[in-house]
């Protein structure tokens, strides 16, 4: 287990870092599709609703999702 499997919390830095995708695009699906919180102007998020937006929880019928992110300008 790597130190970023052991953060309880996760930072949009932290998701990015994850996915493998730029902060805006991190961003972008934390505040569209990812169960958060906004401390001032920084989103929080558990490990666990990482993983729920991921499809790795105990739901043996989750299904591939496909999102489709605009461009903020």
């Amino acid at each position: 287990m790597n130190h970023q499997e052991d953060k309880l919390i996760m930072t949009v830095a932290d998701i990015c870092k994850e996915l493998g995708v730029s902060y805006s695009k991190g961003r972008q699906l934390v505040i569209s599709h990812i169960r958060h919180i906004k401390i001032g102007r920084t989103y929080r998020v558990t490990r666990k609703a990482f993983l729920e937006f991921l499809g790795e929880t105990n739901n043996t019928n989750a299904e591939s999702i496909h999102y489709e992110l605009e461009p903020y300008w």
